[in-house]
This record gives structure tokens, sequence and C-alpha cells, in this order.
């Protein structure tokens, strides 16, 4: 029996049809779908195979009249390394069209971890599904009796083309997609080294472009906020600082893994430079921070956890090893004080995020954001130092709220 209409599972999953009847039928009679094949290969069903044998299939193949499979290549292939004849339990999906069916299978692996090299294949397929849609408006309105087909902005849909793209494979943002698409022209050979125990998009970027995290800490800054930042590492250009004299350190270091020992730098350095009264403000990846919070704690004392909320509903992001699949929606903020030290003001522990700002620099954080943050525990006249300054973000919002400033940033 087959039911109109689809679930509801994700845009563009536009089923016609689908089955209310589960069919056993045999692994050696089912076909993969050549599009499954030409995105993700036909790797990735082996850890699979040991887990099927203790607990069986637990979700439904989805595949059409033609016993091709829509969603569950990966444990048709595991039961059919166990047993040709595995019985596998199979709903059946009748799409209005195979632009349809194409996006339902990238809608069906939107949850999967993947390397840049599938990302970027679903991304290609996309555009192609999206351009052929807009094509197809054109067509229809000259059925309707134009004289001309309608000029349409490609697609026509709310949003660029590259958000779009990146809101269908899971990549958060249109910046991402284009960041993807410049490593596939100008480094394929990383797309497949991009995953969570791999290199970052980023990283496989700013190689795609000649920029490397040897030769500098910020590889992308394309303009620079007028705020006197001296230019080298902080643990060199910031000597001249003199001890007990800074009021605020806020910064937004580096998260990956290979930067933890800066961690204990920055603490050092705070140590030193802070008032009694003083406080680092510190911006912080999620996936290290028992690591940060332990070296910045053999330097200073803990004294508080911030959230900054992110807009929207944040995005999937599989980090670490084993993966955590998380949908982020805050950054931390770390507080710490001078050993005996602390802040007499009062203070909200969720911050509003302002949104992005990459503008002049591709880890930039917003300045409206920094001075909000700096007027609830500084006053005119107090010394502000960020030892990665970047585009001096946080120097501009000092120099707003009439206070002194301090920056450094790499540059190669």
């Amino acid at each position: 029996m087959l039911a109109t209409g689809g679930d509801g599972r994700g845009k563009g999953t536009m089923e016609l049809e689908r089955s209310t009847v589960i069919e056993y039928i045999p692994a050696k009679d089912l076909k993969s779908h050549p599009l499954s094949l030409q995105i993700y290969g036909d790797d990735g069903w082996a850890d699979l195979v040991e887990s099927i044998k203790a607990l069986g299939i637990l979700q439904p193949l989805y595949i059409d009249r033609r016993n091709i499979i829509i969603s569950g290549h990966r444990r048709w292939r595991a039961a059919g390394n166990i047993d040709k004849k595995y019985l596998l339990p199979c709903l059946r999906v009748v799409y209005k069209s195979e632009l349809d069916e194409h996006e339902a299978i990238i809608e069906y692996n939107r949850a999967r971890i993947k390397n840049g090299q599938q990302l970027y294949n679903e991304g290609t397929e996309v555009e192609k599904i999206e351009a052929e849609r807009a094509k197809n408006r054109q067509l229809s309105s000259l059925k309707q009796g134009d004289k001309f087909p309608v000029k349409e902005t490609y697609p026509q849909r709310e949003g660029q083309t590259r958000d779009i793209v990146a809101e269908k494979i899971g990549l958060g943002s249109g910046k991402q997609w284009d960041k993807l698409k410049v490593v596939a022209e100008n480094k394929p050979e990383l797309l497949d080294q991009i995953k969570p125990d791999g290199i970052s998009l980023n990283k496989a970027f700013n190689k795609a472009r000649g920029n490397t995290d040897e030769n500098r800490k910020s590889p992308v800054i394309t303009a620079q906020y007028d705020v006197g930042i001296k230019y080298g590492d902080f643990r060199d250009s910031l000597n001249d600082i003199p001890p007990k004299s800074v009021k605020a350190i806020l910064t937004d270091p580096p998260y990956g893994k290979e930067y933890l020992p800066l961690w204990s730098d920055l603490g050092t350095f705070a140590s030193r430079v802070l008032r009694e009264d003083g406080i680092l403000i510190a911006y912080s990846g999620q996936m290290y921070l028992p690591e940060v919070i332990f070296a910045l704690k053999e330097h200073l004392d803990w004294w508080w956890l911030c959230g900054l909320i992110h807009e929207g509903s944040g995005n999937l992001t599989p980090l670490g090893q084993p993966v955590r699949k998380v949908i982020n929606q805050f950054k931390p903020i770390l507080l710490f004080v001078p050993k005996g030290g602390g802040v007499d003001v009062v203070f909200h522990d969720f911050i509003p995020g302002h949104g992005k700002d990459k503008s002049k620099h591709n880890w930039q954080q917003p300045s409206s954001e920094a001075k909000e943050i700096l007027q609830i525990f500084c006053k005119a006249g107090d010394l502000v130092v960020d030892p990665f300054a970047g585009s001096g973000a946080v120097g501009q919002a000092a120099l707003d709220l009439q206070l002194q400033f301090i920056g450094a940033e790499i540059l190669g």
C-alpha cells in the first residue's frame, strides 16, 4: 500500500507516495543508486557489520519501485557482506521528479559525518538541481502564455545560491561553501583530509590560498582598524607593558589542539600585567575547554564562565574523536583574575551575540560585542590589551569607550 505525501523530514524531500507496509527484500535483489555512489563512494559500511550481526537492521531502507536504494546504502552493503540473502526491511518511495529524488538522497545524508570531497560532491549536485529548477520555471512561464520566459535571479528562492547549497549540505554558511570550492579548485588533494579527525576546512582553505599556520596566526586579514597594533608574537612584542598596569585583557585566541600551549603563555602574561582588580576575558572553543581552563589556572584564579549566544538555530558541528554531533549555539567566554584578586561588578553570564562580522578578518568578533563586554568591567582611561588582535576590533571598541589600548598580531 502506498500513501501520498511525505513525512516532512526535510525541505526538498518531495515524496509523491510512500509505502506504509514494510517489505523484507534479500540484499542481493537491491541496487545502489548511481548518485549515491557518485557523491559518497562505497565506504563507511564496514563499521556497521558487527552492529547488524548483534542488533539487526533497526531502521528500514527507502527504495524505489525498481529496488534502487534511496536511503540506506551502507546498511545494505554491511548486511550483504554478512549474507547476500540477508532480508532487509524496506519502504518504497516515489518522487515527483528525478530532481526531487536526487535532493532526497542528499537530505537523507544530512546528519552523516562527511569528508570534504563528499561535501563538495553534494554541493555541486545541489547547484545542478537549483539551476535545473530555475530553467523549468522559465519553461513553465512560456507554457502559461508568456511571450518570453521570465528572467529570474538563479535560483528563485530566499537567499543566495551559496547559502542554499550550504543549508542543504549542512555546511553552516555560504562562506564555508565558497571556501570549500577554493580548496577543490586549488588543492583538490586536501578534500579527503577535511574531516573531524583530519584537518579543518579553514586550514585547508588557508593552504589552498597559500597561507599556512607556520607563517601567520590569522591567515586572512583584509583590513584593520587604525588602533595601533604591534606586529609580532605577543610573547615578544608586549614585553614592554609595565607589570600590574592592565585593567582588562579581552582576546580571542585560536581554538585548535595545536594552539593549546599558547593558553599557558597567555596565563603567564596575564598574571604579570593585570592589576589586582584586573580581569582576563577570553573567548574559547568547547572541544578543548578542560585543557584551556587547566592551563590558565596554573597562573590565575578562576572567576566565572559566560556564554555568548549565537544568533539563529545553530549548525551541526561534528568535532573530536570519537565524534561529538553538536548543534552549537553558544561560545564560552572565560573569566580569570590574578591570584587573590577579583572584580567588584555585577554582570550577566549569558551575553547575546552581535552576529557575524568578518569584514576585516576571518576570525573577527564584532567590535560592538567587544564594546558591550568592556563597558561592564572598565572605566574611561583604563588600559585594555588584546594579544591576538587580528583586525583590531577590540581596540576599536576600547577607543570608542575612551579606554587605552595595546594589541599584538602576527603577520607573515
